[in-house]
């Protein structure tokens, strides 16, 4: 996979970095390279041209930074097949490094609509790295959807050192959802850790050339990252929607000892109330809820006790063959203070959107401003009913082939969500090649 990390100067004055590259083991053979960034600047760093890069295997990134003022993630691109195609794309934040428990959700439920791709794999995989500078022991927890502890992994790791183990597509196997907890048990130790779904599909019919025996040549459909969190008691919101070819379902986890309750909230993108359910978990429990397909808006879920994981994931058909043409998976976003800072990129022939919620119950006033690289920037005014959304084309205002900054500017400080969406449209057309969530914080 092509490996880019993406870094945000939201600083007033430059960022100078320090990247560093280590081998799973915990080694830094060469990969060691310096970075200046201009204040309000974003640069795309292309990890794999570093020197001690290696293909086909993985590996641990370290920043040094001179201020803390900076945003930054992971942005993966599947290799492109022999037409061109690239089958898939997500990206991850550069995580913050934990110290105490935290929680993915697993899922290895194939949500194709094809007859063809039925039983085929929706592999898991959980990514553990040590972040500290000793060896450190860690445990895995594996909970069923009922919130039943399954099982228990022992790993230990040196320094820098990362791990990546099944997630539930070999045990418990088969079509499982559930939860996986990484507890540290070394004093002081620190880690990051990120869940990945990968799905397969039938590569029976390309340019309408289909094989007698599709399922014996599958292609990859999708893939998503999910960063480890351990949660919120806050209100949190996510996007779902839109079209008849969509289709999208709501995460919910308990992640606290004791039961959480909450509400669970359907606004349109007038703002609207549609819908509305209280619900009840069992510590380490989980439930999904499909919400109906051109449903275009946004969900509110509060809890009244006990923390939640929450995740929306939409899943995008294609036309023709009704299997999964894109999929993206948003974690449960806070509203922030008055500036807001995300990244677009319109290489690859991508479109992007800015996506904005307003979680008040007052109308909202914002900024929005394009920066682009050598500080060139235009900007526009918007307004946004109370729990509302705005869905804005950033390929409308900015170049092709070009990356940069969105700075989000509210009138009122904590009120406003947002996330940038990357697409790709497949080459006939009939659905997305690739879809892919990015936040803006």
């Amino acid at each position: 996979m092509v490996n880019i990390l993406e870094v945000i100067n939201k600083g007033d004055e430059d960022l100078s970095l320090l990247v560093k590259l280590a081998t799973d083991t915990g080694e830094i053979p060469r990969g060691i390279v310096r970075y200046t960034i201009p204040h309000g600047e974003q640069q795309d760093i292309v990890l794999n041209n570093i020197s001690g890069f290696s293909s086909d295997h993985y590996g641990v990134i370290a920043i040094e930074s001179n201020h803390e003022e900076y945003d930054a993630r992971v942005t993966m691109y599947a290799p492109s097949t022999d037409r061109g195609n690239i089958p898939f794309s997500y990206s991850v934040p550069v995580s913050n490094k934990r110290g105490n428990k935290t929680y993915m959700s697993y899922n290895s439920y194939n949500p194709s609509r094809s007859a063809l791709d039925q039983g085929l794999l929706v592999a898991n995989w959980v990514s553990l790295a040590n972040t500290g500078d000793r060896q450190a022991a860690f445990e895995l927890v594996y909970y069923n959807q009922a919130g039943e502890e399954i099982s228990r992994k022992a790993v230990e790791l040196p320094a820098l050192g990362r791990v990546d183990m099944q997630a539930g597509h070999e045990f418990p196997g088969g079509k499982s959802v559930g939860l996986i907890a990484v507890e540290p048990n070394t004093e002081g130790s620190t880690y990051v850790a990120m869940l990945t779904r990968y799905a397969l599909k039938s590569s029976a019919c390309s340019n309408n050339n289909c094989s007698a025996n599709p399922s014996s040549n599958p292609s990859y459909s999708y893939a998503v990252g999910i960063p480890a969190d351990n949660g919120s008691a806050e209100k949190q919101y996510v996007g779902i929607g839109g079209t008849a070819e969509s289709m999208s379902v709501i995460e919910l986890a308990a992640v606290s000892p004791e039961r959480a309750t909450g509400t669970f909230k359907w606004y349109s993108s007038e703002g609207t109330l549609q819908a509305q359910e209280s619900f009840s978990l069992n510590p380490n429990a989980q439930r999904h809820i499909v919400v109906p397909a051109t449903s275009l808006g946004s969900i509110e879920v509060s809890s009244e006790s006990g923390k939640l994981l929450i995740g929306s994931v939409v899943y995008h058909y294609d036309e023709d063959d009704a299997s999964v043409a894109g999929v993206e998976y948003s974690p449960g976003a806070e509203p922030f203070g008055l500036s807001l800072y995300g990244s677009y990129n319109l290489h690859l022939g991508m479109n992007n959107w800015l996506r904005l919620f307003n979680t008040s119950a007052e109308r909202e006033t914002l900024t929005v401003r394009y920066l682009r690289a050598r500080g060139s920037s235009e900007q526009d005014q918007y307004n946004i009913p109370p729990r509302g959304r705005l869905d804005l084309g950033i390929h409308e205002r900015a170049m092709r082939n070009t990356y940069g900054l969105v700075e989000v500017t509210t009138s009122s400080p904590g009120v406003i969500a947002a996330q940038v969406v990357r697409t790709r449209s497949s080459s006939s057309n009939t659905g997305f090649e690739f879809t892919s969530a990015t936040g803006v914080r």
